[in-house]
């Protein structure tokens, strides 16, 4: 029995928001489908020009990485991932401002969000699949140089074979990740790139009709945890030898991640410096700005801190 509860407890705890959501919010009257189905289409959109455009891009540049596998180019190596995993680890409000001083006129809706996504994303997929390419491919890699296979052939016949569910796997991982994303499609998504996500933010901010919101809160969820599902099962472990990666090196790869890396840093600075001359006005703000701080630093650390719990509760 107390195993069973270990077991169910995780469940319990995912479900609690939306049990707790339907209960204290009636579901009141029958939802618009047709919006439902114009955000949902918008949604899958531009998740999926994301995922592709994402992974497009993150295996020219893993194959850049791979220019920097032996052990003498590591140090030069590690620095590139760095700057690929960059906008992994700042807020998206930093690439959204540099993704706006970078194209101007911006390309609001669909095209913008894929925009933005593709920034945030590939460089995560580039590290991942640098890292895939060289457990699961060097061995094959190094014997089809030895035995004179052209890169096209073995590219074709060899590499495409043995990452296809690999790929996938990222694909859909990069897709989920798009889908449920808010604040990138609320700020360049327009009027006519509304998502599921801002959809519900819509119907809670300025209908106030919360019924209608955990209907597709619910829908939503439900779609996403089925893919979790199979990205779950989608997954494949195998290793090799470190080997010579010459037919998948692409020098051209290290050229994409070094321009992406400084128009990111020089749009950024431009809006830096136009908001720098404004700078005046944090003084009377001081006071809030650090109270603000101390506050999201505590929310942060509260919300690791329990995420840590709940995934140890889950390994028990």
């Amino acid at each position: 029995m107390n195993r069973q509860f270990w077991g169910i407890f995780p469940v319990l705890f995912l479900l609690f928001p939306f049990l707790f959501l339907v209960w204290h919010f009636p579901l009141g009257t029958s939802p618009d489908w047709a919006e439902i189905r114009w955000a949902a289409i918008n949604s899958f959109l531009q998740a999926a020009g994301s995922a592709t455009v994402s992974l497009v891009l993150g295996l020219w540049g893993a194959m850049g990485l791979l220019c920097f596998s032996s052990e003498t180019r590591k140090p030069w190596r590690s620095i590139l991932e760095m700057l690929l995993l960059t906008p992994n680890f700042l807020p998206p409000i930093f690439i959204l401002i540099a993704a706006l001083n970078l194209v101007d006129p911006f390309p609001m809706g669909i095209p913008g969000i894929i925009f933005v996504h593709t920034l945030m994303n590939w460089g995560l997929i580039a590290v991942l699949l640098a890292s895939l390419i060289e457990e699961k491919v060097g061995g094959i890699a190094e014997l089809s140089l030895i035995e004179g296979s052209s890169r096209w052939n073995f590219l074709r016949q060899g590499f495409l074979p043995l990452l296809r569910r690999d790929l996938i796997f990222l694909w859909l991982f990069v897709f989920a990740l798009c889908f449920g994303s808010f604040g990138i499609p609320l700020v360049v998504g327009g009027g006519r790139g509304t998502t599921l996500e801002v959809l519900i933010y819509e119907k809670i901010r300025l209908s106030t009709d919360w019924g209608q919101a955990v209907v597709i809160a619910l829908l939503q969820s439900l779609f996403l945890f089925a893919l979790s599902w199979a990205v779950a099962f989608g997954r494949t472990t195998s290793k090799s030898r470190p080997a010579r990666m010459t037919l998948i090196q692409l020098k051209s790869g290290v050229a994409l991640i070094l321009v992406v890396t400084a128009l990111l840093l020089l749009g950024y600075l431009q809006g830096f410096a136009s908001g720098w001359s404004q700078s005046g006005i944090f003084h009377e703000l001081s006071g809030d700005l650090f109270m603000s701080f101390v506050g999201s630093l505590v929310i942060g650390l509260l919300t690791g801190g329990f995420c840590l719990l709940f995934l140890f509760t889950i390994s028990f």
